[in-house]
């Protein structure tokens, strides 16, 4: 869908909302980001309706965001790292633990605390990139990022790449064995050439399909960088397919909610969250989108073999070579955006 259709359906979401009989709640996130039985609790709990608006990537998010003041919309998830920005807008409304008894649950991995009050977001899900691929196609496994990067001949039109630009420009530098995050002029040339040295190998420039026509069930794509838990939903579906986090590093993520600062519904938002983080309640949605809760009551009630789960929960080698998103400057941002652009263009 494109971006300008996308905002339509948001200003269609908006006016049918006025007239429904339920309460609305909008929420602006990934799609199959949730558990669509754990949406129908909460709809007959709350004798609500959800409505969820999907962005392709996190640039995405953030230009809808822009273009509406963050308006429309009641509930959002984005990347931790976007917080100060969010926050900076003043496009998030601060939260206590009194509106939201359930976010106690909830913890950064990395620091394992709770956020003090006020707080801005509740974390969700944690994970990290790496290489899906089809071991009936690919010559060999790939080891490293520079398998993806600088490709073998065969693999020309068959990869997949994710769009969202620091990821794109992050993984190409840890290609050539520099820093995901570097802002250093002489890096981003070399990942520009990089990524113009690999365009011709990639099939498409986005997230996969996770359902039962995800494109590597198909004979096109034979390997794409991708998020964990989507990683392993599509291999449910064939047992040609494997997962691997390369050898020259991991980058990792983290996701939050949050509740808009002009939500519609502000009371829905906030008992949508404390639904979310009851421990029964986000095990569950973990179990069915195979990513890691950052609920630590949570992971009480999830079986031994999801939390032994090296592909959910890196083990101690992959986490020692991880590299985690930060905010990098807006300036260098809207450069690297334009340069992907043209790359993703040709």
């Amino acid at each position: 869908m494109s971006r300008f259709l996308l905002l339509c359906l948001v200003c269609c979401i908006a006016t049918l909302a006025q007239g429904a009989d339920k309460p609305e709640l909008v929420f602006l996130t990934w799609e199959d980001y949730l558990d669509p039985t754990v949406i129908a609790d909460f709809e007959g709990e709350c004798q609500c309706v959800v409505r969820r608006v999907y962005f392709d990537d996190d640039d995405e998010r953030n230009m809808i965001l822009a273009n509406t003041n963050a308006t429309g919309f009641d509930v959002v998830t984005l990347d931790h790292t976007m917080m100060p920005h969010y926050s900076k807008q003043d496009w998030l409304r601060p939260l206590t633990y009194a509106e939201i008894p359930n976010a106690r649950h909830a913890r950064d991995p990395w620091q394992n605390a709770a956020a003090p009050e006020p707080f801005y977001a509740v974390s969700y899900f944690w994970g990290g990139v790496g290489i899906l691929y089809r071991k009936d196609r690919m010559q060999k496994p790939p080891t490293l990022w520079r398998d993806i990067f600088q490709p073998e001949p065969y693999l020309k039109g068959h990869i997949m790449l994710l769009n969202t630009v620091q990821t794109a420009y992050g993984l190409a530098l840890m290609s050539l064995g520099l820093p995901f995050n570097s802002t250093d002029p002489a890096h981003i040339a070399a990942a520009t050439d990089t990524l113009m040295h690999v365009r011709p190998y990639v099939h498409a420039f986005r997230n996969i399909r996770i359902g039962p026509d995800a494109e590597l069930l198909e004979e096109n794509v034979y390997a794409a960088v991708t998020y964990n838990g989507d990683a392993i939903t599509v291999m449910s579906y064939s047992d040609q397919l494997a997962f691997v986090y390369p050898a020259d590093g991991v980058p990792l993520w983290l996701d939050v909610n949050a509740v808009l600062k002009n939500a519609r519904q502000p009371a829905l938002a906030l008992k949508f969250l404390d639904f979310l983080n009851r421990p029964e309640i986000a095990a569950r949605n973990a179990l069915a989108l195979h990513y890691a809760t950052t609920n630590v009551a949570a992971l009480q009630q999830l079986p031994e073999s999801f939390l032994q789960d090296p592909r959910i929960f890196p083990d101690r080698s992959t986490m020692s070579r991880n590299q985690l998103y930060e905010l990098l400057p807006t300036p260098h941002l809207r450069r690297i955006t334009a340069q992907l652009v043209q790359i993703m263009a040709q």
